[in-house]
């Protein structure tokens, strides 16, 4: 009797290992707008598209300011900065897409 294993794109095994591993699609997030201007206390939105996994995203920000969980940044009332927005896709979290935002007159 004859045993073989037919692995991932048609490869044979014939010891019951199993055959290759299909590529992983790779997930791709895009934050928009990439690069924007803000007044202080001023707000801008973000809109964020994730290819290749689930939609949805985390947002998160380094620098001032504070962004909510549907990307609606808001500048700190005073002072001059740049943030940088990120959007973490929530099925693949190593995924990220990233944007900036000055604040500033």
């Amino acid at each position: 009797m004859l045993s073989m294993t037919i692995g991932w794109g048609g490869t044979s095994v014939g010891n019951g290992a199993p055959g290759p591993v299909p590529p992983i699609a790779p997930v791709a997030v895009v934050v928009a707008p990439a690069l924007t201007q803000v007044d202080p206390g001023g707000q801008v939105a973000f809109a964020a598209s994730v290819e290749g996994a689930a939609a949805g995203v985390t947002w998160e920000l380094r620098g001032p300011g504070t962004i909510d969980a549907n990307g609606l940044y808001t500048a700190p009332s005073s002072g001059t900065a740049r943030t940088e927005v990120i959007a973490r896709s929530a099925s693949d979290p190593r995924a990220v897409g990233l944007a900036a935002v000055d604040v500033g007159p």
